[in-house]
């Protein structure tokens, strides 16, 4: 039986856990890593159960769609949507890497990039 501490941080994936790893050491509360969008509904029951849900996700439109979900589906948690202490950064990573406003590129932007 696995002791939770109450407290919930979510990521939307594994290179932002290591950035929060980073930044913050080992964090004393449970950690979920989503790794997928489609995994956000799988994970609520698991963080329905803890008192405080801290989301430290993207800020993009999948993390406002995300934040609501979490929050809509947790009323009997305090949950906090922590974006705004990294607003000028995509994730946790840019914020590690110091890449204010940092947005994956798309293919046709890589192709210019590349000069092909």
């Amino acid at each position: 039986d696995v002791q939770s501490s109450g407290q919930v941080m979510v990521l939307e994936g594994f290179m932002d856990f290591l950035s929060l790893l980073m930044m913050k050491g080992n964090p004393e509360s449970d950690i979920c890593v989503l790794n997928s969008g489609a995994n956000v509904r799988s994970a609520l029951g698991y963080l329905s159960v803890h008192e405080s849900v801290s989301m430290l996700l993207d800020n993009d439109a999948a993390g406002d769609r995300y934040t609501e979900l979490i929050t809509g589906s947790c009323p009997g948690s305090r949950c906090m949507d922590c974006r705004p202490s990294y607003s000028d950064y995509n994730d946790l990573n840019d914020l590690l890497l110091g890449h204010p406003g940092v947005r994956k590129p798309s293919c046709h932007q890589k192709a210019q990039d590349m000069n092909v």
